[in-house]
């Protein structure tokens, strides 16, 4: 099954498009550059082909969120892609968004739940919690060279509390899942 707005491998146009403006928005860019660096981002589980990021660009172009010049390389003309004033706003917008993206979850949370049936909630426990884990995991390591060791600090002890937090939760449903099991097999 596709998802709506994905590309082949089920990596989100949207996310595809924001992650281009914000290598943009640093330096401008070659086509073949963005695609290496997409498959490097993604631990070279992914790398689109030209076929699927060259409309994107198209799209990004009619949309006036990037410009594109050609420039001569030794015999070769390529295409340098840079990010337009417009493309900055979207940009800022986009990451706003996707910071307020815990409370969007916190709100369709139930409506996401009465899709999963009760066969698919281990598997999904179990995989979110992964995948949960190991985004914040790279968003750490993505920053360790980039904030300052306060920053560093208030995060890891944050994160700490919150694992610390969680334990305790797991540890305490443990408990009640094994205070039921006594109670049955006293009756």
């Amino acid at each position: 099954m596709r998802t709506v707005g994905a590309g082949r491998r089920g990596v989100p146009t949207g996310l595809l498009i924001h992650y281009i403006l914000h290598k943009l928005a640093f330096k401008p860019a070659y086509g073949y550059e963005l695609l290496s660096d997409i498959e490097r981002n993604t631990q070279g589980l992914w790398r689109p082909s030209p076929g699927s990021l060259y409309p994107l660009f198209k799209r990004m172009l009619d949309k006036g969120l990037i410009d594109v010049k050609e420039v001569k390389v030794g015999r070769r003309r390529r295409r340098l892609y840079t990010i337009t004033p417009k493309g900055l706003t979207f940009l800022k917008d986009a990451k706003a968004h996707i910071l307020n993206a815990s409370h969007r979850l916190a709100v369709s949370r139930g409506l996401l739940l009465g899709i999963l049936d009760v066969e698919d909630l281990p598997k999904f426990v179990a995989e979110g919690s992964k995948l949960y884990l190991n985004l914040l995991h790279a968003v750490i390591e993505g920053s360790w060279g980039k904030l300052s060791k306060e920053s560093l600090r208030t995060i890891l002890e944050e994160y700490e509390r919150d694992l610390i937090d969680e334990v305790s939760w797991v540890r305490q449903r443990i408990q009640q899942l094994k205070e039921k099991e006594e109670v049955r097999s006293l009756a």
